[in-house]
């Protein structure tokens, strides 16, 4: 159990680093960051990027 528990928050670590991750391309990439739009998904954010590195 002690394995697991290290594990889940291993996981749980994972995934708050790439959410800041994610939070930070967000913060640089050019989108409408008014409070009556939502905020991009992840795949939406990885496109925008994606888009905006080509052009």
């Amino acid at each position: 159990q002690h394995i697991r528990l290290s594990i889940n928050a291993r996981e749980r670590r994972r995934m708050h680093d790439l959410n800041d991750a994610l939070d930070e391309l967000r913060s640089v990439i050019p989108y409408a960051h008014s409070p009556s739009v939502r905020k991009l998904s992840k795949i939406a954010t990885l496109l925008l990027a994606k888009n905006f590195i080509l052009m």
